[in-house]
């Protein structure tokens, strides 16, 4: 089903002065596939072996066994109405989180998939992130926050989901702050959180979480967070846009886990960032249409270099991006599922 875009439906555009000439995004070669068109996906994940799985709306998914060549057709997850708003794969098996309290477990490579039996029924999981046994989610509360129980929570397993405790998230969302939970990360032996209202957080054990100093606007939405090493460096991005128009965002950076020193990476202010990740030595930011890419990162200076999106696909929005599989994955808001090999 994945059919190579032609050169006619790229066009390539340097955002900022640099001297290789535009070859990082002349080596992201891009595949599309057009899945059911009312299939909004959240969340794309990867196994080792091969099987990438999408979530989306609705408890729609939709399951491809060989690297996202072929997909069979979107499915609806017996029993569940509810959105799953991500995917990951966990210790041998996948889990996707969503709505309503959802928690699903496949052990057969997303063929079947089981409920958790575990319940915070105030909360739309929104996101989950993956250590070992471990698997941590979070979200947003769909309780008043005049409410005696509302509180920010996440849920951590230990156990590879068969036992689950909940825990306020303290020390970066101030009590009774309506604030959802909208991406979860592990990485470099600690989990991040990002946050509606410009705040963000770290934790060693998931329980636990200390702020992140980043200077942005409390009207301003935190989107996706990624980490890489470039030449040695340690490199976290956290992406952001504004709540109100949707209209505005940036992208900031910070350098070795440094926790108070963070820097706008110099993407136009215009867009709305719609999350970032990284693989092969490659940050990629994304907005409503566009790729940003960048292969150099340093203390003084980020190089982006803009992918302009195909034009026939001007009418779908991104809604998701991650890398696994060795590949980067973008999802729309229409079923487009677009993956780019690097190379």
């Amino acid at each position: 089903m994945f059919k190579r875009l032609s050169l006619f439906f790229l066009f390539i555009l340097i955002v900022s002065c640099s001297s290789d000439d535009g070859s990082v995004v002349k080596k992201l070669h891009w595949n599309s596939a057009q899945l059911d068109i009312n299939f909004e996906i959240y969340g794309i994940a990867c196994d080792d072996d091969g099987t990438v799985i999408a979530a989306g709306n609705d408890g729609k998914a939709a399951r491809s066994v060989d690297g996202g060549d072929n997909w069979a057709p979107v499915f609806k997850i017996a029993g569940i109405s509810n959105n799953l708003n991500d995917v990951a794969y966990c210790n041998q098996r996948f889990v996707t989180v969503g709505d309503n309290h959802i928690i699903l477990f496949s052990l057969n490579k997303g063929v079947s998939w089981s409920q958790s039996s575990y319940a915070f029924a105030e909360i739309d999981y929104k996101s989950l992130a993956c250590n070992g046994n471990n698997i941590l989610i979070g979200g947003e509360t769909t309780l008043n926050s005049n409410d005696d129980k509302f509180d920010n929570r996440t849920a951590l397993s230990t156990n590879n989901g068969a036992d689950w405790r909940s825990y306020k998230v303290s020390g970066v969302i101030p009590k009774l702050m309506q604030i959802g939970i909208n991406h979860l990360m592990f990485g470099s032996s600690r989990y991040y959180l990002a946050t509606n209202g410009g705040l963000a957080g770290y934790s060693s054990d998931g329980i636990t979480w200390n702020k992140l100093l980043i200077p942005v606007n409390a009207d301003y939405n935190f989107t996706g967070i990624a980490q890489g090493t470039d030449n040695g460096t340690k490199i976290t991005l956290l992406s952001a846009m504004n709540q109100d128009n949707n209209s505005m965002g940036k992208v900031v950076i910070s350098y070795n886990d440094n926790i108070s020193n963070w820097y706008d990476t110099g993407l136009p202010a215009t867009e709305p960032y719609r999350g970032v990740a990284f693989g092969k030595n490659l940050f990629i930011a994304v907005t409503d249409n566009y790729v940003y890419a960048s292969d150099n990162v340093t203390n003084d200076n980020v190089v982006w270099q803009k992918n302009d999106y195909p034009p026939l696909l001007e009418t779908r929005k991104i809604t998701t991006v991650t890398y696994c599989g060795n590949a980067f994955w973008i999802g729309t808001d229409s079923g487009q599922i677009l993956r780019a090999l690097y190379y």
